[in-house]
């Protein structure tokens, strides 16, 4: 640790004459930062920042998305009525209806939700509907339930071997010998 202190260290007081920034006033492990900051992100930090978090975004909500699909694809499986599917939280903008669910797309892209029948509170003594979420078996609400994770190990599977047989551009310079 000591060592990449020295080194971030080394890199902040050149940091200044090599990235013309202006660091005055800074202890030394403030200009690392900074100085490793525009040398990782080019100069343009909170633009890069700022795609950095909406590709977070983006990908939080994929993975959220299909976990959703997961319990929305076990359910179907197991007969459960699925009473709305939807893509984001909030008020409908956008679907339709088939059967029995509404296929929506919402307000806020982040996510997504599906709601079962019989979902949240059970009267006691309320006669329940064959395709009602608690009328099912607990093995079958289980599998329901772990749907969710397994459809985004499944999904983690599928983009990993996508990534592999596609490849990806990687920077010449991982390839050369390092310079010290």
């Amino acid at each position: 640790a000591e060592m990449d202190r020295r080194g971030l260290r080394d890199l902040a007081i050149a940091g200044p004459d090599v990235f013309r920034l202006d660091m005055a006033g800074f202890d030394a492990d403030a200009k690392a930062v900074g100085a490793l900051a525009l040398h990782c992100y080019g100069g343009d930090v909170p633009g890069k920042l700022f795609d950095e978090a909406v590709g977070k975004a983006r990908a939080r909500g994929i993975a959220c998305f299909v976990s959703e699909f997961g319990h929305f694809f076990m359910a179907k499986a197991m007969g459960i009525r699925v009473e709305v599917f939807s893509f984001g939280f909030g008020p409908r903008l956008i679907g339709f209806k088939r059967g029995h669910t509404d296929y929506r797309v919402s307000l806020i892209p982040a996510g997504g939700y599906c709601k079962f029948l019989g979902e949240g509170v059970v009267n006691p003594g309320q006669k329940l509907e064959p395709d009602d979420y608690n009328a099912k078996k607990r093995w079958q609400r289980f599998l329901v339930i772990v749907a969710a994770p397994l459809a985004n190990i499944l999904l983690a599977i599928v983009l990993m071997a996508a990534v592999n047989m596609v490849g990806v551009d990687a920077p010449a310079y991982l390839d050369q010998p390092p310079v010290i």
